[in-house]
Protein backbone atom coordinates (compact mmCIF):
# COMPACT_ATOMS: atom_id res chain seq x y z
CA UNK A 1 0.00 0.00 0.00
CA UNK A 2 1.34 3.42 -1.19
CA UNK A 3 1.60 6.35 1.81
CA UNK A 4 -1.47 8.24 0.33
CA UNK A 5 -3.59 4.92 0.33
CA UNK A 6 -2.49 4.27 3.36
CA UNK A 7 -3.40 7.67 4.91
CA UNK A 8 -7.10 7.68 2.89
CA UNK A 9 -7.36 4.18 4.35
CA UNK A 10 -7.21 5.66 8.03
CA UNK A 11 -9.55 8.67 7.41
CA UNK A 12 -13.71 8.37 7.79
CA UNK A 13 -15.69 9.13 4.96
CA UNK A 14 -12.65 10.19 2.54
CA UNK A 15 -14.44 11.18 -1.02
CA UNK A 16 -12.15 11.97 -4.02
CA UNK A 17 -11.91 15.21 -5.07
CA UNK A 18 -9.47 14.89 -8.23
CA UNK A 19 -6.70 12.97 -9.65
CA UNK A 20 -5.68 11.32 -6.76
CA UNK A 21 -6.67 13.44 -4.58
CA UNK A 22 -9.32 13.11 -1.55
CA UNK A 23 -10.95 15.21 1.22
CA UNK A 24 -11.95 13.94 4.22
CA UNK A 25 -12.61 15.16 7.95
CA UNK A 26 -9.44 16.42 9.93
CA UNK A 27 -8.86 13.64 12.94
CA UNK A 28 -6.63 17.17 14.54
CA UNK A 29 -9.68 18.73 15.17
CA UNK A 30 -13.24 18.78 15.71
CA UNK A 31 -14.10 19.27 11.92
CA UNK A 32 -17.47 19.61 10.32
CA UNK A 33 -16.94 19.95 6.99
CA UNK A 34 -13.82 17.92 5.37
CA UNK A 35 -11.50 20.26 5.59
CA UNK A 36 -8.68 17.99 5.20
CA UNK A 37 -7.25 17.53 1.90
CA UNK A 38 -4.96 14.74 1.21
CA UNK A 39 -3.19 14.17 -2.07
CA UNK A 40 0.14 12.35 -3.55
CA UNK A 41 2.69 14.15 -4.49
CA UNK A 42 5.23 14.01 -7.81
CA UNK A 43 7.68 11.91 -5.99
CA UNK A 44 4.94 9.33 -4.31
CA UNK A 45 4.90 10.90 -1.12
CA UNK A 46 1.41 11.58 0.46
CA UNK A 47 0.61 15.69 1.12
CA UNK A 48 -1.44 16.48 3.80
CA UNK A 49 -3.11 20.09 4.13
CA UNK A 50 -5.90 20.80 6.57
CA UNK A 51 -7.88 24.25 5.85
CA UNK A 52 -8.34 24.86 9.83
CA UNK A 53 -4.61 25.15 10.05
CA UNK A 54 -3.63 22.05 12.04
CA UNK A 55 -0.08 20.71 12.15
CA UNK A 56 1.04 17.50 9.85
CA UNK A 57 2.62 16.07 12.46
CA UNK A 58 -0.84 16.37 14.72
CA UNK A 59 -3.15 14.90 11.68
CA UNK A 60 -0.34 11.84 11.31
CA UNK A 61 -0.28 11.25 15.23
CA UNK A 62 -4.19 11.14 15.05
CA UNK A 63 -4.08 8.51 12.43
CA UNK A 64 -1.73 6.79 14.62
CA UNK A 65 1.08 6.74 11.81
CA UNK A 66 4.51 8.10 12.16
CA UNK A 67 5.90 10.96 9.42
CA UNK A 68 7.80 8.53 7.73
CA UNK A 69 4.49 6.75 6.45
CA UNK A 70 4.38 9.83 4.29
CA UNK A 71 6.90 8.95 2.40
CA UNK A 72 7.62 6.40 -0.27
CA UNK A 73 9.35 3.74 1.03
CA UNK A 74 12.76 3.27 -1.21
CA UNK A 75 16.25 1.75 -0.60
CA UNK A 76 19.03 3.89 -0.78
CA UNK A 77 19.26 3.08 -4.61
CA UNK A 78 16.08 4.72 -5.19
CA UNK A 79 14.26 1.17 -5.31
CA UNK A 80 10.68 0.91 -3.89
CA UNK A 81 10.30 -1.28 -1.41
CA UNK A 82 7.34 -3.87 -1.72
CA UNK A 83 7.36 -5.92 1.41
CA UNK A 84 9.11 -5.86 4.26
CA UNK A 85 9.65 -9.22 7.08
CA UNK A 86 10.78 -8.09 10.44
CA UNK A 87 12.95 -10.46 12.43
CA UNK A 88 12.50 -10.11 16.17
CA UNK A 89 14.19 -11.39 19.58
CA UNK A 90 12.90 -13.87 21.78
CA UNK A 91 10.49 -10.43 23.36
CA UNK A 92 9.40 -8.82 20.42
CA UNK A 93 12.69 -6.48 19.50
CA UNK A 94 13.48 -5.89 15.87
CA UNK A 95 17.06 -6.85 15.32
CA UNK A 96 16.97 -6.47 11.43
CA UNK A 97 14.88 -6.33 7.91
CA UNK A 98 14.59 -7.95 5.26
CA UNK A 99 13.32 -5.96 2.54
CA UNK A 100 11.73 -7.21 -0.97
CA UNK A 101 12.51 -4.43 -3.91
CA UNK A 102 11.26 -3.80 -7.43
CA UNK A 103 12.73 -5.14 -9.54
CA UNK A 104 12.90 -8.29 -7.31
CA UNK A 105 15.78 -8.59 -4.82
CA UNK A 106 16.01 -8.78 -1.40
CA UNK A 107 18.39 -6.11 1.26
CA UNK A 108 19.11 -6.62 4.61
CA UNK A 109 18.86 -3.08 6.96
CA UNK A 110 19.05 -2.81 10.96
CA UNK A 111 17.86 0.50 13.02
CA UNK A 112 20.71 2.34 13.30
CA UNK A 113 19.01 4.08 17.27
CA UNK A 114 17.85 7.14 15.94
CA UNK A 115 15.14 6.02 14.13
CA UNK A 116 16.48 5.55 10.64
CA UNK A 117 18.41 2.23 9.14
CA UNK A 118 22.02 0.78 8.29
CA UNK A 119 21.79 -0.72 5.29
CA UNK A 120 24.07 -3.42 6.62
CA UNK A 121 24.10 -6.72 9.15
CA UNK A 122 26.91 -5.67 10.58
CA UNK A 123 27.22 -6.45 14.12
CA UNK A 124 23.22 -8.09 13.48
CA UNK A 125 22.30 -10.98 15.73
CA UNK A 126 21.10 -13.65 13.25
CA UNK A 127 17.97 -15.34 14.67
CA UNK A 128 15.11 -17.52 12.56
CA UNK A 129 12.14 -15.54 11.18
CA UNK A 130 9.19 -15.55 13.81
CA UNK A 131 11.85 -16.23 16.45
CA UNK A 132 9.20 -14.92 19.02
CA UNK A 133 6.36 -17.50 18.35
CA UNK A 134 8.81 -20.13 18.30
CA UNK A 135 10.29 -19.44 21.86
CA UNK A 136 6.62 -19.35 22.91
CA UNK A 137 5.81 -23.01 21.28
CA UNK A 138 6.33 -26.06 23.19
CA UNK A 139 8.86 -28.91 22.81
CA UNK A 140 7.05 -31.40 20.42
CA UNK A 141 5.50 -28.19 18.40
CA UNK A 142 5.73 -28.79 14.71
CA UNK A 143 7.44 -26.19 13.30
CA UNK A 144 7.87 -25.92 9.14
CA UNK A 145 11.02 -24.28 7.77
CA UNK A 146 10.91 -22.48 4.55
CA UNK A 147 13.21 -20.99 2.17
CA UNK A 148 11.63 -17.12 2.36
CA UNK A 149 9.37 -15.16 4.32
CA UNK A 150 6.81 -14.95 1.70
CA UNK A 151 6.39 -18.75 2.31
CA UNK A 152 6.59 -18.64 5.97
CA UNK A 153 4.00 -15.84 6.14
CA UNK A 154 1.84 -17.97 3.50
CA UNK A 155 1.90 -20.93 5.81
CA UNK A 156 0.96 -19.16 8.99
CA UNK A 157 -2.35 -17.85 6.92
CA UNK A 158 -3.19 -21.65 7.55
CA UNK A 159 -2.39 -21.97 10.84
CA UNK A 160 1.45 -23.27 10.70
CA UNK A 161 4.04 -22.32 12.75
CA UNK A 162 6.33 -21.82 10.20
CA UNK A 163 9.98 -19.93 9.87
CA UNK A 164 12.84 -19.52 7.52
CA UNK A 165 16.55 -17.97 7.90
CA UNK A 166 17.74 -14.87 6.56
CA UNK A 167 19.62 -15.63 3.29
CA UNK A 168 18.05 -18.10 2.02
CA UNK A 169 19.66 -21.64 0.91
CA UNK A 170 22.60 -22.56 2.28
CA UNK A 171 23.10 -20.00 4.69
CA UNK A 172 22.00 -22.35 8.32
CA UNK A 173 23.69 -21.26 11.19
CA UNK A 174 24.31 -23.76 14.42
CA UNK A 175 21.89 -20.98 16.55
CA UNK A 176 19.06 -21.76 14.25
CA UNK A 177 19.17 -24.96 14.98
CA UNK A 178 19.33 -24.48 18.83
CA UNK A 179 16.32 -22.33 18.40
CA UNK A 180 14.33 -25.50 17.31
CA UNK A 181 15.55 -27.87 20.05
CA UNK A 182 12.91 -30.39 20.58
CA UNK A 183 10.71 -29.40 18.47
CA UNK A 184 9.20 -31.56 15.40
CA UNK A 185 10.70 -30.37 11.87
CA UNK A 186 9.28 -30.49 8.71
CA UNK A 187 11.18 -28.98 5.91
CA UNK A 188 9.61 -28.15 2.67
CA UNK A 189 12.16 -27.22 -0.18
CA UNK A 190 11.87 -25.18 -3.34
CA UNK A 191 11.74 -27.76 -6.09
CA UNK A 192 15.26 -27.07 -7.64
CA UNK A 193 18.79 -28.22 -6.69
CA UNK A 194 20.12 -25.61 -4.36
CA UNK A 195 16.68 -26.39 -2.37
CA UNK A 196 17.42 -29.60 -2.01
CA UNK A 197 20.61 -29.36 -0.92
CA UNK A 198 19.44 -26.52 1.84
CA UNK A 199 16.86 -28.86 2.75
CA UNK A 200 19.97 -31.85 3.23
CA UNK A 201 21.86 -29.37 5.07
CA UNK A 202 19.29 -27.98 7.53
CA UNK A 203 18.33 -32.06 8.32
CA UNK A 204 21.41 -33.06 9.42
CA UNK A 205 21.98 -29.68 11.31
CA UNK A 206 18.86 -30.52 13.30
CA UNK A 207 19.88 -34.20 13.56
CA UNK A 208 20.13 -34.87 17.66
CA UNK A 209 18.55 -31.58 18.22
CA UNK A 210 14.94 -31.59 16.98
CA UNK A 211 12.50 -33.78 18.14
CA UNK A 212 11.97 -35.07 14.59
CA UNK A 213 12.97 -33.96 11.34
CA UNK A 214 10.83 -34.98 7.49
CA UNK A 215 11.52 -33.25 4.28
CA UNK A 216 8.69 -33.03 2.78
CA UNK A 217 8.48 -32.49 -1.45
CA UNK A 218 5.85 -30.59 -2.80
CA UNK A 219 3.81 -32.16 -5.15
CA UNK A 220 3.24 -30.58 -9.02
CA UNK A 221 6.15 -27.98 -8.55
CA UNK A 222 6.95 -25.69 -11.24
CA UNK A 223 11.13 -25.79 -11.83
CA UNK A 224 12.22 -23.83 -8.81
CA UNK A 225 8.57 -23.46 -7.59
CA UNK A 226 8.14 -23.20 -3.75
CA UNK A 227 5.10 -23.26 -0.91
CA UNK A 228 3.72 -20.40 -2.04
CA UNK A 229 3.37 -21.43 -6.22
CA UNK A 230 1.96 -24.72 -4.48
CA UNK A 231 -1.04 -22.76 -2.40
CA UNK A 232 -1.45 -20.52 -5.31
CA UNK A 233 -2.34 -23.97 -7.32
CA UNK A 234 -4.75 -25.09 -4.73
CA UNK A 235 -2.82 -26.49 -1.93
CA UNK A 236 -4.21 -26.70 1.54
CA UNK A 237 -3.99 -26.78 5.24
CA UNK A 238 -5.70 -29.77 5.23
CA UNK A 239 -3.37 -31.27 1.72
CA UNK A 240 -0.15 -30.49 3.47
CA UNK A 241 -1.12 -32.01 6.92
CA UNK A 242 -1.65 -35.04 4.64
CA UNK A 243 1.68 -35.02 2.76
CA UNK A 244 3.56 -34.11 6.09
CA UNK A 245 1.81 -37.72 7.52
CA UNK A 246 2.22 -39.84 4.52
CA UNK A 247 6.14 -38.72 3.60
CA UNK A 248 8.61 -41.07 4.89
CA UNK A 249 9.84 -40.56 8.63
CA UNK A 250 8.18 -41.08 11.81
CA UNK A 251 6.89 -37.85 13.80
CA UNK A 252 6.15 -38.11 17.92
CA UNK A 253 2.40 -38.06 18.35
CA UNK A 254 1.13 -34.97 20.71
CA UNK A 255 -2.33 -34.33 21.65
CA UNK A 256 -4.27 -32.27 19.47
CA UNK A 257 -8.07 -30.85 19.77
CA UNK A 258 -10.43 -33.38 18.39
CA UNK A 259 -12.27 -30.33 16.33
CA UNK A 260 -9.03 -30.00 14.54
CA UNK A 261 -8.16 -32.90 13.49
CA UNK A 262 -11.87 -33.46 11.95
CA UNK A 263 -10.85 -30.79 9.89
CA UNK A 264 -11.35 -31.17 6.43
CA UNK A 265 -12.27 -34.95 7.74
CA UNK A 266 -15.61 -35.25 5.05
CA UNK A 267 -13.20 -34.44 2.26
CA UNK A 268 -10.60 -36.66 3.05
CA UNK A 269 -12.70 -39.74 3.38
CA UNK A 270 -14.83 -39.40 0.38
CA UNK A 271 -11.31 -38.62 -1.88
CA UNK A 272 -10.17 -42.33 -0.43
CA UNK A 273 -13.39 -43.77 -0.81
CA UNK A 274 -12.26 -43.07 -4.52
CA UNK A 275 -9.47 -45.45 -4.22
CA UNK A 276 -10.92 -48.25 -2.69
CA UNK A 277 -9.61 -51.86 -4.08
CA UNK A 278 -11.50 -55.12 -4.25
CA UNK A 279 -10.86 -58.38 -3.09
CA UNK A 280 -11.71 -60.11 -6.27
CA UNK A 281 -14.52 -62.36 -4.14
CA UNK A 282 -18.03 -61.51 -3.65
CA UNK A 283 -18.62 -62.27 -0.23
CA UNK A 284 -14.99 -60.55 1.36
CA UNK A 285 -16.09 -57.14 -0.82
CA UNK A 286 -19.32 -57.28 0.61
CA UNK A 287 -18.35 -58.17 4.34
CA UNK A 288 -15.19 -55.92 4.52
CA UNK A 289 -16.42 -52.98 1.75
CA UNK A 290 -13.19 -53.68 -0.66
CA UNK A 291 -9.51 -53.03 0.18
CA UNK A 292 -8.81 -49.56 2.15
CA UNK A 293 -5.52 -47.09 1.72
CA UNK A 294 -2.85 -48.20 4.39
CA UNK A 295 -4.63 -51.48 5.09
CA UNK A 296 -2.71 -54.63 6.17
CA UNK A 297 -5.15 -57.97 4.79
CA UNK A 298 -3.87 -61.22 6.78
CA UNK A 299 -4.64 -64.51 4.08
CA UNK A 300 -4.37 -67.61 5.72
CA UNK A 301 -4.97 -71.44 5.39
CA UNK A 302 -3.36 -75.00 5.51
CA UNK A 303 -1.00 -75.73 3.02
CA UNK A 304 -2.77 -76.52 -0.27
CA UNK A 305 -6.37 -74.58 0.32
CA UNK A 306 -5.52 -71.60 -1.74
CA UNK A 307 -4.14 -68.98 -0.17
CA UNK A 308 -1.70 -67.78 -2.88
CA UNK A 309 -4.74 -68.37 -5.27
CA UNK A 310 -6.71 -65.92 -3.67
CA UNK A 311 -4.11 -63.61 -3.57
CA UNK A 312 -3.65 -64.12 -7.29
CA UNK A 313 -7.10 -63.50 -7.92
CA UNK A 314 -7.16 -60.37 -5.87
CA UNK A 315 -4.42 -59.45 -8.18
CA UNK A 316 -5.55 -59.97 -11.36
CA UNK A 317 -8.75 -58.23 -10.49
CA UNK A 318 -6.93 -54.74 -9.13
CA UNK A 319 -5.56 -55.15 -12.57
CA UNK A 320 -8.50 -55.43 -14.58
CA UNK A 321 -9.84 -52.44 -13.12
CA UNK A 322 -6.39 -50.05 -13.96
CA UNK A 323 -5.00 -50.62 -10.80
CA UNK A 324 -1.15 -51.15 -10.33
CA UNK A 325 -0.16 -54.03 -8.77
CA UNK A 326 3.37 -55.21 -7.36
CA UNK A 327 3.92 -59.14 -6.38
CA UNK A 328 6.32 -60.26 -4.23
CA UNK A 329 5.62 -64.02 -4.57
CA UNK A 330 8.75 -65.16 -2.51
CA UNK A 331 7.34 -69.25 -2.14
CA UNK A 332 5.85 -69.27 -6.01
CA UNK A 333 8.53 -70.51 -9.04
CA UNK A 334 9.15 -67.55 -11.31
CA UNK A 335 5.95 -66.87 -13.87
CA UNK A 336 3.90 -69.08 -11.34
CA UNK A 337 1.40 -65.56 -10.92
CA UNK A 338 1.53 -65.30 -14.83
CA UNK A 339 0.90 -69.00 -15.53
CA UNK A 340 -2.45 -68.75 -12.99
CA UNK A 341 -3.87 -65.51 -14.47
CA UNK A 342 -3.50 -66.62 -18.14
CA UNK A 343 -5.08 -70.10 -17.79
CA UNK A 344 -7.99 -68.57 -16.79
CA UNK A 345 -8.24 -66.70 -19.51
CA UNK A 346 -7.67 -69.85 -21.73
CA UNK A 347 -10.22 -71.77 -19.38
CA UNK A 348 -13.03 -68.60 -19.97
CA UNK A 349 -12.26 -69.04 -23.86
CA UNK A 350 -12.62 -72.77 -23.77
CA UNK A 351 -15.63 -72.96 -22.03
CA UNK A 352 -16.94 -69.68 -24.00
CA UNK A 353 -16.45 -71.38 -27.21
CA UNK A 354 -18.82 -74.53 -25.73
CA UNK A 355 -15.65 -76.86 -24.42
CA UNK A 356 -17.34 -79.76 -22.93
CA UNK A 357 -13.98 -81.70 -21.58
CA UNK A 358 -13.25 -80.73 -18.55
CA UNK A 359 -9.79 -78.90 -17.87
CA UNK A 360 -7.72 -78.13 -15.18
CA UNK A 361 -4.55 -75.89 -14.31
CA UNK A 362 -2.64 -78.71 -13.21
CA UNK A 363 -3.03 -80.72 -16.42
CA UNK A 364 -2.32 -77.43 -18.42
CA UNK A 365 0.62 -76.57 -16.48
CA UNK A 366 2.40 -79.94 -17.42
CA UNK A 367 1.55 -79.37 -21.23
CA UNK A 368 -1.08 -82.05 -21.42
CA UNK A 369 -3.88 -79.45 -23.16
CA UNK A 370 -1.67 -77.78 -25.94
CA UNK A 371 -4.02 -79.67 -28.16
CA UNK A 372 -7.55 -78.34 -26.44
CA UNK A 373 -6.48 -74.93 -25.76
CA UNK A 374 -3.47 -74.01 -27.73
CA UNK A 375 -5.86 -72.35 -29.74
CA UNK A 376 -7.06 -69.48 -27.78
CA UNK A 377 -3.14 -68.58 -26.91
CA UNK A 378 -3.14 -65.50 -29.47
CA UNK A 379 -6.34 -64.14 -27.83
CA UNK A 380 -5.61 -65.03 -24.40
CA UNK A 381 -2.46 -63.32 -24.57
CA UNK A 382 -4.35 -60.60 -26.16
CA UNK A 383 -6.63 -60.20 -23.47
CA UNK A 384 -3.85 -60.56 -20.92
CA UNK A 385 -1.43 -57.86 -22.46
CA UNK A 386 -4.46 -55.32 -21.41
CA UNK A 387 -5.69 -56.94 -18.14
CA UNK A 388 -2.21 -58.20 -16.88
CA UNK A 389 -0.40 -54.52 -18.20
CA UNK A 390 -0.42 -52.94 -14.17
CA UNK A 391 1.06 -55.98 -12.59
CA UNK A 392 4.68 -56.23 -11.52
CA UNK A 393 5.69 -59.38 -9.89
CA UNK A 394 9.10 -60.33 -7.91
CA UNK A 395 10.62 -63.98 -7.40
CA UNK A 396 13.26 -64.49 -5.52
CA UNK A 397 16.41 -66.24 -6.70
CA UNK A 398 18.68 -65.52 -3.20
CA UNK A 399 18.38 -64.79 0.33
CA UNK A 400 14.99 -62.12 1.14
CA UNK A 401 15.19 -60.01 3.96
CA UNK A 402 12.84 -57.61 6.17
CA UNK A 403 15.58 -54.94 4.74
CA UNK A 404 15.20 -55.76 1.47
CA UNK A 405 11.03 -55.72 1.76
CA UNK A 406 11.62 -52.26 3.04
CA UNK A 407 14.15 -51.36 0.36
CA UNK A 408 11.97 -52.47 -2.61
CA UNK A 409 8.65 -50.95 -0.81
CA UNK A 410 10.55 -47.35 -0.68
CA UNK A 411 11.52 -47.92 -4.23
CA UNK A 412 7.92 -48.59 -4.81
CA UNK A 413 6.84 -44.90 -3.42
CA UNK A 414 3.92 -43.32 -5.83
CA UNK A 415 4.42 -46.04 -8.14
CA UNK A 416 1.88 -48.73 -6.87
CA UNK A 417 -1.67 -49.16 -5.58
CA UNK A 418 -1.55 -52.86 -3.59
CA UNK A 419 1.48 -54.67 -2.57
CA UNK A 420 1.24 -58.55 -1.79
CA UNK A 421 3.96 -60.47 -0.04
CA UNK A 422 3.85 -64.05 -0.83
CA UNK A 423 4.41 -64.79 1.91
CA UNK A 424 5.16 -64.00 5.75
CA UNK A 425 7.04 -66.90 6.49
CA UNK A 426 9.37 -66.89 3.24
CA UNK A 427 11.07 -63.44 4.11
CA UNK A 428 14.70 -64.69 5.89
CA UNK A 429 16.16 -63.65 8.64
CA UNK A 430 19.66 -63.89 10.49
CA UNK A 431 18.02 -63.67 13.85
CA UNK A 432 18.06 -66.98 15.56
CA UNK A 433 15.39 -65.36 17.56
CA UNK A 434 12.29 -66.43 15.60
CA UNK A 435 9.89 -64.38 17.08
CA UNK A 436 12.17 -61.41 17.44
CA UNK A 437 12.44 -61.74 13.29
CA UNK A 438 8.80 -62.03 13.40
CA UNK A 439 8.32 -58.78 14.92
CA UNK A 440 10.66 -57.19 12.75
CA UNK A 441 9.10 -57.97 10.05
CA UNK A 442 5.44 -57.33 10.94
CA UNK A 443 6.69 -53.63 11.83
CA UNK A 444 8.46 -53.26 8.74
CA UNK A 445 5.55 -54.43 6.91
CA UNK A 446 2.60 -52.11 9.25
CA UNK A 447 5.27 -48.88 8.83
CA UNK A 448 5.46 -49.56 4.99
CA UNK A 449 1.41 -49.03 4.40
CA UNK A 450 1.13 -46.55 7.03
CA UNK A 451 3.73 -44.18 5.62
CA UNK A 452 3.14 -44.68 2.10
CA UNK A 453 -1.03 -44.97 2.28
CA UNK A 454 -0.26 -48.42 0.35
CA UNK A 455 -2.42 -51.80 1.30
CA UNK A 456 -0.40 -54.40 1.59
CA UNK A 457 -1.70 -58.26 1.48
CA UNK A 458 0.73 -60.52 3.83
CA UNK A 459 -0.18 -64.13 2.68
CA UNK A 460 0.67 -66.66 6.03
CA UNK A 461 0.94 -69.92 7.22
CA UNK A 462 -1.50 -71.36 10.03
CA UNK A 463 -0.63 -73.59 12.73
CA UNK A 464 -1.02 -77.52 12.23
CA UNK A 465 -4.43 -78.70 12.61
CA UNK A 466 -2.91 -80.37 15.87
CA UNK A 467 -1.92 -76.84 17.19
CA UNK A 468 -5.14 -75.09 16.57
CA UNK A 469 -6.62 -72.58 19.02
CA UNK A 470 -9.77 -73.47 18.50
CA UNK A 471 -11.85 -76.00 16.61
CA UNK A 472 -9.96 -76.50 13.53
CA UNK A 473 -13.49 -76.57 11.00
CA UNK A 474 -12.76 -72.37 10.18
CA UNK A 475 -9.35 -71.34 12.21
CA UNK A 476 -9.19 -68.49 13.62
CA UNK A 477 -6.94 -65.03 13.95
CA UNK A 478 -5.02 -66.90 16.84
CA UNK A 479 -4.28 -69.88 14.34
CA UNK A 480 -2.10 -67.80 12.18
CA UNK A 481 1.55 -68.65 12.62
CA UNK A 482 3.34 -65.91 14.60
CA UNK A 483 0.09 -64.62 15.39
CA UNK A 484 0.91 -62.23 18.45
CA UNK A 485 3.30 -60.03 15.51
CA UNK A 486 1.11 -60.10 12.46
CA UNK A 487 -2.42 -60.46 13.93
CA UNK A 488 -1.68 -57.61 15.83
CA UNK A 489 -0.67 -55.19 12.77
CA UNK A 490 -2.86 -56.03 10.36
CA UNK A 491 -6.06 -54.13 9.96
CA UNK A 492 -8.48 -56.88 8.08
CA UNK A 493 -7.74 -60.84 7.95
CA UNK A 494 -8.95 -63.67 6.22
CA UNK A 495 -9.31 -67.41 6.60
CA UNK A 496 -10.30 -69.75 4.23
CA UNK A 497 -10.80 -73.79 5.15
CA UNK A 498 -11.67 -76.88 2.97
CA UNK A 499 -15.68 -77.60 2.87
CA UNK A 500 -15.16 -81.57 1.61
CA UNK A 501 -18.89 -82.10 2.32
CA UNK A 502 -19.49 -79.42 -0.16
CA UNK A 503 -17.04 -80.22 -2.79
CA UNK A 504 -18.10 -82.42 -5.82
CA UNK A 505 -17.45 -86.01 -6.43
CA UNK A 506 -16.08 -85.30 -9.67
CA UNK A 507 -13.54 -82.80 -8.44
CA UNK A 508 -14.91 -80.00 -10.47
CA UNK A 509 -15.52 -77.91 -7.89
CA UNK A 510 -14.06 -77.43 -4.23
CA UNK A 511 -16.00 -76.36 -1.49
CA UNK A 512 -13.90 -73.66 0.77
CA UNK A 513 -15.34 -71.70 3.79
CA UNK A 514 -14.09 -68.52 3.65
CA UNK A 515 -14.05 -66.23 6.75
CA UNK A 516 -13.54 -62.30 7.69
CA UNK A 517 -11.27 -62.90 11.36
CA UNK A 518 -10.58 -59.52 11.44
CA UNK A 519 -11.99 -56.09 10.15
CA UNK A 520 -11.41 -53.44 12.08
CA UNK A 521 -14.01 -50.87 10.33
CA UNK A 522 -16.78 -53.31 11.87
CA UNK A 523 -16.01 -56.51 13.56
CA UNK A 524 -19.33 -57.61 13.76
CA UNK A 525 -18.93 -59.33 10.56
CA UNK A 526 -16.29 -61.94 12.28
CA UNK A 527 -19.37 -63.38 13.35
CA UNK A 528 -20.21 -64.69 9.52
CA UNK A 529 -18.54 -67.83 7.31
CA UNK A 530 -19.19 -67.95 3.69
CA UNK A 531 -19.28 -71.20 1.86
CA UNK A 532 -17.73 -70.58 -1.34
CA UNK A 533 -17.14 -72.75 -4.47
CA UNK A 534 -13.41 -73.00 -6.28
CA UNK A 535 -14.14 -73.91 -9.41
CA UNK A 536 -10.96 -75.84 -10.65
CA UNK A 537 -11.89 -75.53 -14.65
CA UNK A 538 -11.64 -71.57 -14.78
CA UNK A 539 -8.90 -71.50 -11.43
CA UNK A 540 -11.80 -68.96 -9.85
CA UNK A 541 -13.99 -68.39 -7.14
CA UNK A 542 -18.12 -68.82 -8.37
CA UNK A 543 -19.52 -65.37 -7.44
CA UNK A 544 -22.54 -67.25 -5.12
CA UNK A 545 -22.27 -68.20 -2.28
CA UNK A 546 -23.98 -69.54 1.22
CA UNK A 547 -23.47 -67.41 4.43
CA UNK A 548 -23.86 -69.40 7.84
CA UNK A 549 -22.01 -69.40 10.82
CA UNK A 550 -20.40 -72.05 12.78
CA UNK A 551 -22.40 -73.40 15.65
CA UNK A 552 -21.87 -76.87 17.70
CA UNK A 553 -23.08 -79.75 16.24
CA UNK A 554 -23.30 -83.11 18.06
CA UNK A 555 -19.81 -84.40 18.02
CA UNK A 556 -18.08 -81.13 16.14
CA UNK A 557 -17.99 -77.99 14.96
CA UNK A 558 -20.86 -77.62 12.26
CA UNK A 559 -21.08 -75.42 9.13
CA UNK A 560 -25.12 -73.88 9.52
CA UNK A 561 -26.92 -72.26 6.91
CA UNK A 562 -28.75 -68.79 7.91
CA UNK A 563 -31.94 -68.54 7.71
CA UNK A 564 -33.53 -65.11 5.50
CA UNK A 565 -34.13 -62.94 8.61
CA UNK A 566 -31.16 -63.94 10.16
CA UNK A 567 -28.56 -62.81 7.43
CA UNK A 568 -26.66 -59.66 7.21
CA UNK A 569 -28.36 -56.74 5.47
CA UNK A 570 -25.13 -56.09 3.36
CA UNK A 571 -25.37 -59.87 2.32
CA UNK A 572 -25.97 -60.49 -1.39
CA UNK A 573 -25.76 -64.32 -1.71
CA UNK A 574 -25.84 -64.05 -5.21
CA UNK A 575 -22.90 -61.81 -5.77
CA UNK A 576 -24.21 -59.28 -8.30
CA UNK A 577 -24.58 -56.42 -5.63
CA UNK A 578 -28.14 -55.58 -6.43
CA UNK A 579 -29.39 -56.67 -3.12
CA UNK A 580 -31.60 -53.78 -1.76
CA UNK A 581 -31.13 -52.18 1.50
CA UNK A 582 -34.35 -50.30 3.35
CA UNK A 583 -33.37 -48.36 6.54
Amino acid sequence: MNPTDLVVSRLEGARPAGQRMWMAKCPAHDDRQASLSVKEGDDGRALLNCHAGCKTEDIVANLELAMGDLFPDRDQRGNDIVAKYDYLDEHGKMLYQVVRLVPKSFRQRQPDGNGGWKWNMEGARRVLYRLPEIAKSKPGAMVLVVEGEKDAEALATFGFLATTNVGGAGKWLPEYSAALKGRIVIILPDNDQPGAAHASLVAKALAGVAAAVKVVELPGLPPKGDVSDWIAGGGTRVGLERLIEASPGKIPQTFKPSMRRLTGERAARLEAGKKILTFGVAFLDQAMGGIFRSDVILYGAASGVGKTQLAAITAGANCRRGHRVHYFALEAEEREIERREKYRALAKLYYAAGGKTPIRYQDWYYGQLDGVLGRFEDEADAVLEETMANLRTFYRDDAFTADDFLTQFEALKGETDLVILDHFHFVDSEDENDNRAAKKLAKAIRDSAKNSGTPVIVVAHLRKAERMVRDPLVPSLEDFSGAKDIGNVATKAVVLAPAYAASSPDGRHWGTYLAARKNRPDMSVTRYVALNTFDVRLNTYATKYRIGRIVDGEKRKEFKMLEPAEKPFWCDETGDGQREVSW
